[in-house]
């Protein structure tokens, strides 16, 4: 059986009003050689008869039955993952691009083999605002990111991304005791090695919907302390690593605390 170019991976937990969002702007797209992993995170609401909904052989939905978080979520997507390359979309994004796949792939088709991902510039709305990811202050955009990724500058948007699954397969997949962030420990993993290619074109919507955002920024700063201490060999190398880690591991935790004190004066 010939196996896919592409697995698109999709998280989803409690997302029935976004999904069809995301699904379709996968099946609109122009190259059409993939297979679409949805892993479907014990979902309480309606969220796996949405999906259920889509006659597409293409399409393969798995569910937990209990909670695990994203990070075991797009592990349990990649052990099943049939392509040659690995697209990541979170189910409350899409891709605004109809021709995303189709570029993306063909600079990786074309790339030599220290090049292990592409990415592409999104658009994130959050609140009324209206940001772009990377931002224009960042210098450095493709070749080799270690030392910019390692000083926490973020600016590679998972939505974003097609990776070579030979990459993943060597440097491993999301560290699932990491409870936010993630993806920031797989690109220092992948930068040490490989090379990265940007596209300057969006290609991808984002949409921040807060949840607990006062739970959120502490495990964020958990996230930084324990990526800080996987990488702490090499980034102790470069004290502006280590500063930038420290920064944001405190900017977390006291944004945490700060949004806390307004929701009990707000009660």
């Amino acid at each position: 059986m010939k196996h896919p170019v592409v697995s698109v991976i999709i998280p989803t937990y409690n997302r029935e009003a976004f999904i069809c969002r995301a699904i379709d702007s996968v099946r609109t797209q122009t190259f059409n050689d993939w297979e679409l992993i949805i892993v479907d995170d014990a979902s309480s609401d309606k969220t796996e008869s949405v999906i259920n909904n889509y006659d597409d052989n293409r399409i393969i939905s798995i569910k937990h039955n209990k909670n695990f978080g994203p990070a075991i979520a797009r592990n349990t997507a990649l052990k099943r993952a049939k392509g040659r390359y690995i697209a990541f979309l979170d189910s409350d994004d899409f891709w605004c691009s109809r021709n995303k796949l189709k570029t993306q792939i063909g600079i990786l088709m074309n790339s030599s083999n220290r090049v292990g991902c592409v990415y592409s510039k999104t658009r994130q709305f959050k609140n009324e605002k209206k940001l772009y990811f990377p931002k224009e202050n960042i210098k450095k955009k493709e070749g080799f990111l270690y030392k910019s990724l390692s000083r926490c500058q973020y600016f590679i948007h998972l939505s974003s991304v097609v990776i070579k699954k030979e990459v993943l397969d060597r440097v491993g997949y999301f560290d699932e005791n990491i409870p936010a962030t993630a993806e920031l420990d797989v690109w220092l993993r992948i930068s040490k090695n490989y090379s990265f290619c940007y596209v300057n074109q969006c290609h991808v919507h984002s949409f921040f919907t807060p949840g607990s955002i006062s739970t959120k920024r502490f495990l964020r700063a958990k996230a930084m302390v324990l990526i800080l201490k996987k990488h702490r060999k090499d980034l102790s190398k470069d004290i502006f690593s280590l500063y930038m880690f420290f920064f944001n591991i405190i900017r977390y935790v006291l944004s945490g605390i700060l949004i806390k004190l307004k929701l009990k004066k707000s009660d």
